[in-house]
């Protein structure tokens, strides 16, 4: 046996996208492996989000009727949950909604895809003063969900049935055809098409019910393997952590976590029988691992000594490599083991969020743990449970003595980082668009020195260095009429999990969304003062 998941013992214990031209009614996104295509001559798209008329979150292309009957959003979200569940969540914030005053299921259908079912729901709602028929395609694949939406008036919904029902038909996903040779796009009409929609936005706690996430990444499960063969091989290239990590989020729980793309990720289907699973993870066949948990009052301490004995006693030999704390009060324990001649190493993470325990355990040959060793650490602290206020605790996956890093933009950044930032300013008829790159030129004991860039007409003009000091132990300062919070923010760099705050001081209010995922902090700002709107949003960024 040279699977990794053949030797998992039973534990015993008391569990923006690059899209392309859109031509002759084709829809094509090349980053997110997803196609559909409309009657040309009958319907427009659109993928600019500056052109978007529902508003819909997470929106990846707008579908309008030239008849303006029609109207319907393709959506993503990065949540490794079922359809059924995040239909079932979608339904919910629905019916929760006060302007849906009927909502009712009339049919859905599974179709049997290579990359697993497909879930088609038709419903009827009366939103408002309107009634509507929609038709929604579920698609959820490892980390990813994608949702298909159309509606029409009920009144008219046979006479377009058979063509919207043609519009779900024409949807690829993972392996897409050749691009055709393109063609010309009519340009949009200006249109009337309803806006239905009420899109659920994730709450505070981030648990809305269906995902086991978004998951149906939300996406959803692959079916991943591993396990190390005891044999001769020739020597792997060491595997580097990724510079881009896929964003997991569980809304059911409140967790979130970054996982290389190149793992598999299954969240049904479970190999591995261990009590509680609400994920599993793979890497060919040489690293596997289970994030699950357990409900009840358990002192974190006793869990992970009864997890911990469940690993000896299905292991022939047993070693306890040390016990970590965090300065977010996880506990990390590593341990060496020997199951049918192949010397194992354990790397386990357990943390405690309301009445439950979590853990999440990963295994591997000792001859391969160099090779996982640095991605290991950036998946266990990357593990977070968002608090009330938005303040994120992080784990820590190395020694928990770390000097409390001073809080400035450029923390945990190298010299050569930058971001790049558009600024649009309106007040009433006027708009202007200006565009600012921040570099990161050298970052010392107590200062950093950065340079800063401004975009004109003729290009970009450079600025001088600055140098900027700073006392160890600098706080952020916050203000008691700031308001604070967390939220999943696109903008056109990507998606980011932001920290936001949000302050107001008589006519003037401004919100600012920040990451330290990225140099320089900040993903957006929105600033309100008088009849002025100044918008900030990244648009690009390098992280060394």
């Amino acid at each position: 046996m040279n699977r990794l998941s053949m030797l998992l013992f039973p534990f015993v214990f008391a569990s923006i996208s690059p899209v392309q031209a859109q031509e002759e009614g084709l829809y094509r996104n090349e980053e997110r492996k997803i196609q559909f295509t409309v009657p040309a001559s009958d319907y427009d798209l659109r993928s600019d989000p500056a052109t978007f008329r529902f508003q819909w979150k997470g929106a990846l292309c707008e579908i309008s009727s030239r008849d303006s009957m029609v109207g319907g959003v393709l959506l993503y979200f990065p949540a490794a949950m079922k359809a059924q569940k995040y239909a079932q969540w979608r339904e919910k914030s629905w019916k929760s909604s006060p302007h849906v005053k009927k909502y009712d299921r009339v049919h859905d259908t599974l179709w049997k895809k290579k990359t697993g079912e497909w879930l088609v729901v038709e419903h009827q709602m009366e939103y408002e003063d309107y009634d509507y028929h929609y038709l929604t395609l579920h698609l959820a694949h490892k980390r990813h969900n994608f949702e298909l939406v159309l509606w029409v008036s009920d009144t008219i919904w046979d006479d377009y049935r058979e063509a919207l029902y043609g519009i779900l038909k024409s949807v690829r996903y993972g392996d897409l055809p050749a691009p055709a040779p393109k063609a010309e796009t009519p340009a949009p009409e200006k249109e009337m098409t309803p806006e239905p929609e009420e899109t659920p936005a994730p709450e505070k706690e981030m648990t809305p019910e269906p995902e086991e996430t978004p998951a149906p990444e939300k996406e959803m499960t692959p079916e991943p393997e591993a396990a190390p063969a005891p044999e001769k091989e020739t020597t792997p290239e060491p595997e580097v952590a990724p510079a881009k990590l896929e964003l997991y989020l569980n809304r059911e729980h409140g967790f979130r976590l970054l996982v290389p793309p190149a793992w598999d990720l299954r969240n049904g289907e479970f190999q591995f029988d261990l009590e509680g699973t609400l994920l599993e993870f793979e890497n060919g066949e040489k690293l596997a691992g289970v994030l699950g948990f357990h409900k009840g009052a358990i002192a974190q301490e006793d869990y992970a000594g009864a997890f911990l004995k469940g690993v000896e006693k299905t292991n022939e030999s047993f070693e306890d490599l040390g016990t970590t704390r965090t300065d977010s009060g996880t506990l990390l324990r590593q341990c060496r083991g020997k199951r049918e001649q192949t010397l194992m190493r354990y790397s386990l993470l357990f943390a405690t969020h309301g009445d439950r325990n979590y853990h999440i355990v990963f295994w591997t040959a000792e001859k391969d743990w160099d090779l996982f060793e640095a991605p290991l650490a950036a998946l266990l602290e990357s593990f977070i449970f968002p608090t009330k206020t938005g303040v994120e605790k992080k784990t820590s996956a190395k020694t928990p003595e770390k000097k409390p890093e001073v809080s400035h933009p450029w923390r945990g950044c190298n010299a050569g980082s930058w971001s790049e930032y558009r600024t649009v300013t309106e007040e009433g008829a006027s708009r202007s668009e200006m565009g600012m790159r921040y570099h990161l030129l050298e970052i010392g004991e107590g200062f950093y020195r950065m340079r800063t860039d401004v975009r004109v007409a003729d290009g970009w003009v450079r600025g001088e260095p600055v140098r900027i000091e700073f006392a160890p132990g600098t706080k952020e300062i916050s203000p008691a009429d700031l308001s604070k919070g967390s939220e999943l923010v696109g903008v056109p760099a990507g998606e980011f999990l932001c920290i936001w705050a949000k302050r107001a001081t008589g006519e003037d209010r401004s919100q600012v969304w920040t990451s330290d995922e990225i140099p320089f902090r900040m993903v957006k700002s929105l600033s309100l003062s008088g009849g002025k709107k100044t918008t900030v949003t990244l648009v690009g960024f390098e992280k060394k």
